[in-house]
């Protein structure tokens, strides 16, 4: 991998897991809960912009995408560290890691229909 690869994919890692940080803090205030996953708000919001920016990210950068949910993931529980839920790290590494299955599970569908198409494209 060259240095220039290196530094984008560390730009990847940063976004996702800006994004995840700056989608908890919207679920946390529009929740009114300083814990995200504990309201209706991180399911029907969160989730769904999680996904999306998964897909946009998984789209430009299809290859070992279980990272970018993983950064994601970290994002949050960073995010929920800042509110005041330093104690309860081990939970919310738990909670973030089984509610972001369907970020990877798009990631994952993402990474192989881009990668299939590629090398379709190659033939």
């Amino acid at each position: 991998m060259t240095d220039a690869t290196e530094a984008r994919q560390g730009g990847v890692h940063a976004l996702a897991g800006l994004a995840g940080a700056l989608i908890y803090i919207l679920v946390v205030n529009v929740g009114g809960s300083p814990v995200a996953w504990s309201t209706a708000a991180y399911y029907w919001l969160g989730w769904p912009l999680m996904c999306v920016v998964i897909w946009v990210i998984t789209n430009k950068n299809p290859r070992r995408s279980w990272r970018w949910p993983v950064s994601m993931m970290l994002g949050q529980v960073f995010a929920s560290i800042l509110y005041g839920n330093g104690a309860m790290i081990p939970i919310a590494v738990i909670f973030v890691t089984v509610l972001s299955i369907p970020q990877f599970l798009i990631a994952n569908w993402v990474s192989k229909k881009q990668l299939s198409e590629s090398q379709t494209e190659n033939l």
